[in-house]
């Protein structure tokens, strides 16, 4: 029996550390020390396993929008 998993179109976008960093324009490594070290502000993550995060592509999308800077 094959297991096959249709993407329905309420679920959610989920981003690699490295496709998350690409769209932020950041490097993967920024992405990870901003998680280690908790840094207050960082965009939002899914944690689903031990090695496995996960970013949520509206939640990263809206994160960048808060991030501008008027002067």
């Amino acid at each position: 029996m094959t297991n096959t998993t249709t993407r329905q179109p309420h679920d959610p976008v989920l981003l690699t550390t490295a496709e998350a960093a690409s769209i932020a324009h950041v490097s993967p490594r920024t992405l990870e020390d901003w998680r280690r070290y908790r840094r207050p502000g960082t965009p939002p993550f899914l944690k689903l396993s031990h090695k496995t995060v996960r970013y949520e592509c509206t939640a990263l999308l809206a994160w960048l929008e808060n991030q501008e800077v008027s002067l």
